[in-house]
């Protein structure tokens, strides 16, 4: 499967799962000149910024592709959005589905609050 189709088929999981969970998605693919943030969702007054990682592979190195470097694009990207959204709380999650070779189905593994910030919003 080409990396795009894989990366959207994922989002499409991690929108499913946050859903199915009681989030409401506000954003998908959330552009700005400083990056892209995968999902933007809402659980009670919290604003979350989701990474989605997609796999084929559980090699555990999913997790850690969300390095300093896209942090801060993320967070860049963040400030952005928090203009729209004042007096909300927020938080960074990372979701990793990984997805056998010809196989429909996904594991979903979330870690909320994945990393921390130091910005003041």
């Amino acid at each position: 499967m080409p990396t795009s189709a894989k990366g959207r088929w994922g989002e499409a999981a991690a929108r499913s799962f946050l859903e199915a969970r009681g989030y409401t998605i506000l954003e998908n693919n959330f552009r700005t000149r400083y990056g892209e943030i995968d999902l933007i969702v809402r659980e009670s007054r919290t604003i979350i910024f989701v990474e989605v990682k997609t796999r084929e592979r559980d090699t555990g190195a999913a997790e850690a592709s969300v390095d300093v470097r896209k942090q801060r694009r993320i967070l860049s990207a963040a400030r952005t959005y928090v203009q729209r959204e004042p007096g909300a709380h927020y938080r960074f999650d990372v979701i990793v589905v990984i997805r056998a070779v010809g196989s429909a189905s996904a594991r979903i593994r979330h870690y909320k609050g994945a990393f921390d910030t130091d910005l003041d919003f």
